[in-house]
């Protein structure tokens, strides 16, 4: 008698993933990222892109943990959201503004994701995603401070610049009391 054999057939091609927008859509993007910070506030990331393949290798375990690319699609959204919240969230608002931490925290993320994906039989290729993004009220606050830190610095540099010149000038305004 013969066996009864289920065959599936998996693409060695990568996918994409995508997350933005407000809701799901049925080209398998996703709602934006929204990540609550150390501080309490929220932000989120107008876009997030996964590219990731299938190891070859690995199509058992693909097909025995997930059972089909799309059960694999929606274990990378989770993933990718733990991952991105995780390393993102160990950051303040104003911590998060300094690009040094963006890219540690992106760093982190990718590296967290490729090892919870690696589990499961799927290869990360890129991880890339937008500046984080605040609710307008705090992009204002945020704006205004950064014009009022420029503001200082400039005055900053004047003040310098006049303290320097005034030994010069008090000498000026010397010869000409003494010519009066």
């Amino acid at each position: 008698l013969p066996v009864l054999q289920e065959a599936h057939r998996f693409s060695r091609r990568p996918f994409e993933y995508r997350m933005g927008g407000n809701e799901a859509k049925d080209d398998g993007a996703t709602p934006r990222l929204l990540v609550r910070a150390r501080d309490g506030a929220s932000y989120g990331f107008e876009w997030v892109l996964v590219q990731a393949r299938l190891e070859p290798r690995a199509a058992g375990l693909v097909l025995e943990d997930s059972g089909s690319l799309e059960r694999a699609r929606m274990r990378i959204d989770s993933f990718a959201r733990a991952s991105l919240r995780e390393a993102f969230g160990v950051f303040s608002t104003d911590e998060i503004l300094i690009p040094s931490n963006r890219a540690a925290a992106a760093l982190a993320a990718r590296v967290s994701l490729e090892r919870r994906l690696e589990r499961h039989g799927v290869q990360l290729l890129e991880l890339t995603l937008s500046a984080p993004s605040f609710a307008p009220k705090y992009e204002a606050i945020i704006t205004r401070r950064q014009v009022a830190e420029e503001d200082t610095a400039r005055l900053q540099a004047e003040s310098v610049e006049l303290r320097a010149s005034l030994p010069g000038r008090l000498q000026e305004l010397e010869s000409l009391q003494a010519l009066e």
